[in-house]
């Protein structure tokens, strides 16, 4: 009779864990996978369909040397004008812009944003509200603070070049790419989990597990038939 040899002779046949485990883990669970995947998606997907929506109003300002003043250069704007977007961002104008509108000044604070373009004298005026109204009308209020600001400064001259329109378009939040994000989150919670089942009740199913938890190597296999299914 023959002695099986010891254990410590034994050796695995192919390789253990890594990327073989885990496609057989998806292979024989994909079920638990997917439905995994699609009630984190789902439930990812309703949250983000009840977010409340967010409009842009965009306005442009330039910002320009004053004709009389013989001794303005380009330079000019772009060291001075910076202080045209820190000043459309302070506390002090968002509070007055808020008082005017009757809007909240945190809620105001947090939804604006002013942007210089590089070597140039353009300034837009951005501002994120709930409706498009809102958000246009708080752009147009910004943009003739600032004109209004301008009025003070013996070099540079800001003027309204485009006025903030109320847009319809849904800026924020991205809910197509959160939906993707959700999915492709999902469907890793989905093969995680599908690998720690497959581990916590392992089941011999291929020759790859009956060699790996033997420890003795397969000489031969039976091809699948449907006679002998």
């Amino acid at each position: 009779e023959r002695t099986p040899p010891p254990r410590e002779s034994r050796r695995p046949l192919g390789p253990e864990g890594g990327l073989p485990e885990l496609l057989d883990a998806v292979r024989w669970r994909w079920k638990t996978t997917v439905l995994i995947a699609f009630l984190f998606a789902a439930g990812a997907a309703v949250y983000v369909e009840l977010l409340p929506s967010k409009y842009d109003g965009n306005a442009l300002l330039s910002i320009a040397p004053r004709p009389t003043v013989a001794d303005v250069s380009a330079n000019s704007v772009r060291v001075i004008g910076p202080k045209y977007s820190e000043y459309i961002t302070a506390k002090a104008t968002v509070r007055q812009v808020a008082r005017q509108l009757n809007e909240d000044p945190d809620e105001l604070e947090d939804a604006t944003a002013a942007n210089i373009v590089p070597d140039t004298g353009n300034v837009t005026v951005r501002v994120r509200l709930g409706t498009p109204v809102r958000a246009a009308q708080a752009a147009n209020a910004f943009a003739r603070k600032t004109v209004e600001f301008s009025r003070s400064d013996p070099l540079l001259r800001v003027q309204v070049v485009a006025p903030a329109l109320p847009d319809n378009e849904v800026a924020a939040p991205p809910r197509r790419i959160l939906e993707a994000g959700a999915l492709f989150i999902g469907l890793l919670i989905g093969i995680v989990a599908s690998l720690l089942l497959e581990r916590g009740r392992p089941r011999l199913r291929t020759w790859r597990d009956l060699a790996r938890t033997s420890g003795y190597p397969v000489l031969g296999r039976i091809p699948p038939l449907r006679s002998l299914k």
